[in-house]
């Protein structure tokens, strides 16, 4: 475990708060003050970020998209290439004692956009992301809390996005986002996602 000196915490503490202050305001929300204390770690700091990175994230997804709030969507995994959302069953429950499948589809989207939209942010590119399509695949019943997790696996994919979006002001990606509950994959749904880039922001 790498220890810090005095100076290299005070470093470190402040690249984290550029990095911070950085995100807040890429998305245009603030932060309750208190960062926390004490000495950081290489480990510590990374933590320390991503955690207050996945903070900023669910507020902003509550304050913007209202209907992942009234779902009890969360952030519980925010990395550069995967990001899991979880939710309860209480509020997407329907007739039978299971998610309701539009709930499912809500969740598998929100979590592949987001990915999206993040390492659009994190790129300093900023752009309107819309889905055009997708297909759902229901394969069990969702019979409790549940989470929806995507991944951008193919880095050569990813990189060609971003110059079409560059290039040509619009682009297009296809993201799968799987549904887990109690460890079981219980349903995917493949989208297509389309950003179109804004000038001037």
């Amino acid at each position: 475990m790498v220890k810090f000196t005095r100076v290299d915490r005070w470093t470190h503490r402040a690249a984290f708060s550029l990095h911070i202050s950085n995100f807040q305001n890429i998305l245009g929300i603030k932060l309750s003050a208190g960062a926390g204390g004490g000495s950081l770690t290489t480990n510590g700091l990374r933590i320390e970020i991503m955690n207050y990175e996945k903070e900023i994230l669910e507020r902003y997804l509550h304050e913007h998209i209202p209907i992942s709030k009234s779902m009890g969507v969360s952030v519980s995994t925010l990395e550069p290439g995967l990001l899991v959302l979880s939710a309860p069953i209480a509020p997407n429950i329907n007739h039978r004692e299971s998610v309701f499948g539009g709930s499912a589809a809500s969740v598998a989207i929100l979590a592949a956009w987001s990915l999206i939209h993040i390492r659009l942010l994190n790129s300093h590119i900023h752009s309107r992301l819309v889905i055009q399509k997708n297909n759902m695949r229901y394969l069990k019943p969702i019979v409790s809390d549940f989470e929806a997790v995507c991944r951008i696996d193919d880095e050569e994919n990813w990189t060609h996005f971003i110059k079409i979006l560059k290039r040509k002001g619009i682009s297009r990606i296809r993201l799968t986002s799987f549904l887990k509950c109690e460890e079981e994959t219980v349903a995917s749904l493949e989208g297509d996602f389309v950003a179109i880039a804004q000038a001037g922001k």
